[in-house]
């Protein structure tokens, strides 16, 4: 037993606590109460909705030089010999 002790604290572990049957169910109607309150996390925000309009650099057009280098890749049949 005090072996387990030792390891558990070596590793950072705390030991399970026993949970009563009433305190558990107590918890998981505070914890879903919680959950379904206005402004958790399951709620949808702004940035789960769709955009009303496009965003500028989205539209944008690319730099030439990204436009020149995607043009000079090699074939795939130049890249394997023969």
């Amino acid at each position: 037993m005090e072996q387990a002790e030792v390891i558990r604290d070596v590793l950072g572990i705390r030991k399970r606590v026993d949970i009563a049957p009433e305190e558990l169910e107590r918890r998981r109607a505070l914890m879903k109460r919680l959950a379904l309150a206005p402004g958790s996390a399951n709620e949808t925000g702004p940035a789960s909705e769709p955009l009303e309009q496009e965003a500028a650099i989205l539209g944008a057009d690319p730099p030439r030089e990204l436009e020149e280098a995607s043009t000079e890749q090699p074939a795939l049949d130049d890249a394997i010999p023969a």
